[in-house]
């Protein structure tokens, strides 16, 4: 199944308005949540909730490990999509012990449990 457009943030100015919402921390505007090995940028967001990845080669340089990452990180989204709101960036802030889908998602997991309580 293919991760569609209005699934995603597409332009640079989409990314700039969630890392500012999120930045400004006034009420409910937006969220900066940590779970290793990510961080998490939330804003608030009429439509459907869109998601934003960012993962620096400088982070991880084998770009099919990088690609694993994205693929783990957007199926979890495509799952759990009625249930997040707003805009997500999703942020890796350093490599992870391994790849599998669910040492990757369970921090992801843990977000939205935590979310929703």
């Amino acid at each position: 199944m293919k991760f569609k457009k209005k699934d995603r943030l597409l332009t640079q100015s989409d990314f700039t308005n969630v890392f500012d919402s999120a930045h400004k921390r006034a009420g409910r505007r937006g969220t900066i949540l940590r779970s290793e090995p990510y961080l998490i940028y939330r804003a608030p967001h009429l439509d459907e909730a869109r998601l934003g990845l960012s993962i620096a080669r400088r982070v991880i340089k084998n770009a099919t490990d990088r690609n694993r990452i994205k693929r783990c990180i957007k199926e979890f989204f495509r799952a759990h999509k009625e249930v997040i709101e707003g805009d997500i960036i999703v942020r890796l802030s350093h490599r992870p012990k391994n790849f599998t889908y669910e040492s990757l998602t369970t921090p992801l997991q843990v977000l939205l449990n935590n979310s929703r309580s």
